[in-house]
């Protein structure tokens, strides 16, 4: 009854959609890479069409091929599923979102473009009411005020100053409020900002929730011809994973590099990162060549860490950062960049950077590939791990950046934001 006789003609149609080579299907799965894993696990998952689906993230370093493949399957499937997620091309598929934020479940009917419509609106109103309150609030407090200076020049006959009940009455309510009035954290997306009113404007930048602030500071161009590839070959034992890879970056370009899992997108930014440290890389074929000018000021985001960083404090990484591009910033400075980024200064200063969660160490990168006012970045997967607020922040600011970004996004939001040319490995 559970389709036992067909599961092998099952997986085979999954690992079809997936564009998984057949072949895997006889290893081990030990042997299997670290994307290949997950997708077989999402498969065992989707093959045995439970009642509900949990995933965590699920298109996490997922190649665009499996990600259409997963939000196809999302659209059709009959189980329920419930999806820990902040890919705004899984959250488009969905039917019904729940936000935690200030420790309450948020519900809205609908996609993700639902969503940022009813948030918008909903998060208005919060702020009037916000607004309401704290001049309550300050209203409030200067009756206090003018009730304790009224108070010693009261010479009646009362039982009792009647400014005294006056103000023990007004501490009552104002201790009531206190109670409840939190402030929210707001957060409206700067499409939907651009319909708000004048003053639901002003508001919401006087009360919006915090999130990365990053510096816009304008890049010095140098040399108008940053990088060139020119017929590069790149693979590994002599196979190559792509042939004859060619383009150059100049000031200002955007290129978005695709390709499947295994096409060589990361092995190609490792290749040029070799050529920048005047290395010759291990995984170049053939006569290609990859140069770069020597005004080049070259920054990357990289999906893991360097071990150099893993042990070191947070305040400690920071300063590495800087010092390790001849950069000196002192406590002040360091303590202020770790605000800027979401950190607290006084408790989070102390904690090694392995164990720091996932967003943290990807607030890290961001620290790290902006030190030093590069005019060139490489981006690989910058928005995994960053909620959505942080998400467009980087976007904003990758926007004015007046240098060259050469970027590896699975993430459709992300790469229009962006933009620029496109380069696909899976064509070469």
């Amino acid at each position: 009854n559970l389709g036992y006789y067909n599961v092998e003609n099952s997986l085979a149609k999954y690992f079809a959609a997936y564009q998984l080579d057949d072949s895997l299907l006889e290893h081990k799965f030990s042997s299997l890479s670290g994307g290949q894993k997950r997708l077989v696990e999402l498969i065992a998952i989707q093959i045995a069409e439970p009642h509900v689906a949990f995933l965590d993230e699920p298109t996490n370093h997922m190649d665009y091929v499996g990600k259409a493949a997963f939000v196809q399957w999302l659209r059709n499937t009959k189980s329920a599923v419930l999806v820990i997620s902040h890919d705004r091309d899984v959250l488009g598929a969905v039917d019904r979102i729940v936000e935690l934020k200030d420790k309450k479940a948020h519900n809205y009917n609908g996609n993700y473009d639902a969503y940022l419509s009813q948030n918008a609106s909903k998060t208005s109103n919060a702020i009037n009411e916000y607004e309401i309150t704290e001049k309550r609030i300050k209203n409030i407090k200067e009756q206090i005020d003018y009730a304790k200076a009224r108070a010693p020049g009261y010479k009646g006959k009362a039982g009792k100053n009647p400014w005294v009940v006056m103000r023990e009455k007004l501490e009552r309510e104002l201790a009531t409020i206190a109670k409840t009035h939190l402030k929210p954290s707001f957060w409206i997306d700067s499409e939907s900002t651009k319909q708000l009113s004048t003053k639901a404007t002003s508001n919401y930048h006087k009360y919006k929730a915090k999130n990365i602030s990053i510096s816009s500071a304008k890049t010095e161009h140098g040399s108008s011809s940053l990088l060139r590839i020119d017929d590069v070959s790149l693979g590994y034992d002599n196979k190559p994973l792509f042939s004859d890879c060619s383009f150059s970056i100049a000031a200002n370009d955007r290129m978005h590099i695709i390709g499947r899992n295994g096409a060589g997108k990361t092995t190609l930014v490792r290749a040029i990162l070799d050529s920048v440290n005047n290395k010759m890389p291990d995984t170049l074929l053939g006569k290609g060549v990859i140069e770069h000018s020597t005004a080049l000021r070259l920054s990357t985001y990289e999906q893991e860490i360097g071990s150099e960083l893993l042990g070191l404090t947070l305040y400690d990484a920071i300063e590495h950062v800087f010092a390790a591009r001849d950069m000196l910033a002192n406590e002040q400075a360091i303590l202020r960049i770790m605000d800027n980024y979401l950190f607290n200064p006084a408790e989070d200063r102390g904690v090694l950077v392995n164990q720091l969660s996932g967003g943290q160490k990807a607030r890290l990168q961001l620290i790290r590939m902006l030190a030093g006012r590069p005019n060139l970045l490489i981006l690989d997967e910058p928005t995994n791990h960053l909620d959505l607020p942080s998400i467009e922040e980087l976007e904003n600011h990758l926007k004015a950046y007046t240098g060259a970004i050469l970027y590896i996004t699975h993430d459709s939001y992300f790469a229009r934001a962006l933009g620029g040319k496109e380069l696909n490995l899976d064509e070469l």
